[in-house]
């Protein structure tokens, strides 16, 4: 899924759940759970060395980032109970996507440093399932999110 996606989703688990001991590895676990149902992803995606550089995939991480910055913002000016929790685990429910960070970086030629694929990256790749026609689950899911959303705030 997006990071928006995941970004909502997490908002969502902080306002409705108000706890932060089962918010919190909720809206982690959310995650992978979102990442196993079909979702967007880029046609011809063969390996990370020709999907990472792309300067599509820049363009929406930049729209990405500016989402989910715009997520946080609204929850701060409208302050639902339990904003901060809902704002910490919007980015809980996205982080491990930072974990492919080292891999931009490295297919970019930003760092000398080779990835290794340990057992967390093995699994975040094998529960994806990414393709164009996956946007539509995208936006399903996004307006499904954001009208609950709406409702806690």
């Amino acid at each position: 899924m997006t990071a928006t996606n995941h970004a909502l989703t997490g908002a969502c688990i902080g306002l409705s759940l108000g706890n932060p001991w089962l918010a919190l590895p909720t809206a982690f676990v959310s995650h992978f759970v979102l990442d196993a149902i079909p979702h967007f992803g880029f046609k011809g995606r063969k390996t990370d060395a020709e999907w990472l550089p792309d300067k599509r995939l820049r363009v929406m991480l930049a729209v990405e980032a500016l989402c989910c910055f715009a997520i946080v913002l609204l929850l701060f000016l409208a302050k639902p109970h339990a904003w901060f929790l809902a704002a910490v685990c919007a980015f809980v429910a996205a982080s491990p996507d930072l974990y492919s960070l080292p891999r931009f970086l490295y297919y970019n030629k930003l760092t000398k440093n080779e990835v290794k694929w340990n057992a967390f990256r093995r699994f975040h790749q094998a529960i994806q399932h990414e393709s164009v026609w996956g946007a539509a689950v995208e936006v399903a899911w996004f307006f499904g999110v954001l009208t609950i959303l709406a409702t806690k705030i």
